[in-house]
């Protein structure tokens, strides 16, 4: 059993290391020692960096801990403004963590604010994980991990920090473990900044691993039925440490939240250009920016982007120019500008629906709809539009009404076990998100994934008509994004 947990270790360090080889800043349990690192490195890094962390309760521990660390040494002085030579941290902005209200707001958050007309422009992003991560499927995971590939193809001159969850107590079989090994797997792999929170916990300052004794958080595990805690067991086996712990810690000893900070400012450091000889780190160049941004030249009608024959688009529908890429499919009245902000799709007493002018195959379709009248909302990706009458035999259609929500794939259709249809009633808009990649489809509404359903990869790639509609219905619509192969 010992010979076991040593190689289980062994294996969790040598895996680090060799993230630490692939093009990516990996910041774990070896990257504490604040002493290594040179003075000019943390001030360069406190006037470059303008930081945003969104978290929850745990995500807490880390600003106790740098807090705690400011108060013993100005060098690491931070706050909101980044005054007086401060580095500038808006903690607890935006609001919510990753899996908190649900799995999508922190990405709609989070473009929001970068996107925003803001008086201090955020160029690093970080989010932390509350409890999600550890009830978190693969898919979910898939899904964090294209969330944060949309935001850094959206905004490349900013650096989005990936992070790992929180221990939970069990071990190196459970869930959570796995999960995190998804996340680092594609941050090794695709040569991310990556904050592993996991394995800092995991560790104690002097390099003994605790995970095969399924540790969780707050460092307590056991040991043939006693229970033991490593923080204080190292703490009180080495009273002349330099950390500086905080008085207060939520949810776990005080040596965390110190060990945290420090981590984040080697990571900050590594960032501004230190050279700490443990890992290689990724830092978005001008030249690599100016690569990564789109062409404006091919800017079509306040938004719509052909790149490489990926088509995105980001409809703010606050001018009618903006509609100039739908058109009607038939229904009375056609397309209107609502004073409200929006496309206007009326029924009268016929099927309206609003069709994009180009066929793609879709990635991904999100929107916000408001059902004014009727009581029917309806989404076309790939599919097929001929004489006023849509064909979903060969397409993916979604289809919402009060006794229950349906998808139809490949012409069969599949009732989504939710609680409760749409609310005739309810003038509030709906946020509905369709997420398609490696012959998987997610289907989200406000915020809550309500079907994952296999598609084949022909349906997936092909090229059809995107359209949102009802039947006898007026619907408002807005915040539009789309991204496919034409």
């Amino acid at each position: 059993m010992r010979r076991y947990k040593t190689i289980l270790c062994f294996f969790t360090t040598v895996f680090a290391a060799a993230l630490a080889n692939a093009q990516g800043l990996v910041i774990d349990h070896r990257c504490t020692g604040l002493a290594k690192i040179p003075d000019q490195y943390i001030e360069t890094a406190k006037q470059k960096y303008k930081i945003a962390f969104g978290h929850g309760q745990y995500g807490s521990q880390l600003i106790s801990g740098m807090t705690a660390l400011q108060k013993k040494n100005k060098l690491y002085s931070f706050d909101r403004d980044g005054g007086n030579g401060a580095l500038s941290l808006w903690d607890g902005t935006p609001s919510g963590s990753l899996g908190s209200p649900d799995c999508f707001s922190w990405a709609t958050r989070t473009s929001e604010m970068l996107g925003g007309d803001v008086k201090s422009k955020r160029n690093l992003v970080i989010w932390s994980w509350g409890g999600y991560l550890s009830r978190s499927s693969k898919e979910d995971i898939l899904l964090y991990l294209e969330l944060m590939s949309r935001l850094e193809n959206q905004f490349p001159e900013v650096n989005f920090v990936y992070t790992t969850g929180h221990l939970d107590g069990t071990g190196p079989h459970g869930n959570l473990h796995k999960r995190n090994e998804q996340i680092r797997e594609y941050c090794r792999n695709k040569g991310k900044i990556l904050y592993d929170i996991a394995d800092i916990e995991s560790y104690d300052p002097s390099g003994k691993c605790f995970l095969d004794l399924y540790v969780r958080g707050n460092c307590d595990y056991r040991l043939k039925g006693v229970k033991h805690n490593w923080a204080e067991e190292w703490v009180l086996k080495n009273p002349g440490h330099d950390f500086v712990l905080p008085e207060k810690s939520v949810g776990t000893h005080a040596l965390i939240p110190a060990l945290k900070a420090n981590a984040f400012w080697w990571m900050l450091a590594s960032l501004a250009g230190w050279d700490s000889g443990i890992e290689k780190f990724r830092v978005a160049k001008a030249a690599e920016e100016t690569s990564k941004k789109p062409d404006k030249t091919n800017i079509v009608n306040s938004g719509a982007v052909t790149v490489n024959g990926l088509f995105t688009g980001l409809w703010r529908f606050d001018k009618k120019s903006d509609f100039a890429n739908w058109h009607d499919s038939g229904g009375t009245g056609g397309l209107t500008v609502s004073d409200k902000g929006g496309m206007l799709i009326p029924g009268d007493g016929t099927p309206a629906v609003a069709v994009l002018n180009r066929k793609l195959a879709v990635c991904e379709f999100e929107f916000k709809v408001t059902l004014l009248e009727g009581d029917q909302i309806n989404w076309f990706v790939n599919s097929r539009y001929e004489k006023d009458e849509w064909r979903v035999s060969d397409g993916i259609a979604g289809i919402m009404k009060p006794r229950g929500y349906y998808l139809v794939v490949d012409g069969k259709v599949y009732k989504i076990p939710v609680a409760a249809g749409i609310n005739p009633e309810d003038r509030t808009p709906y946020h509905v998100q369709i997420y398609i990649n490696d012959g998987l489809l997610l289907w989200g509404v406000n915020g809550r994934v309500i079907a994952k359903v296999l598609v084949s990869k022909e349906l997936a790639a092909q090229v059809g008509d995107v359209a949102i509609g009802g039947y006898k219905t007026k619907l408002l619509v807005s915040g539009v994004y789309i991204s496919g192969k034409e």
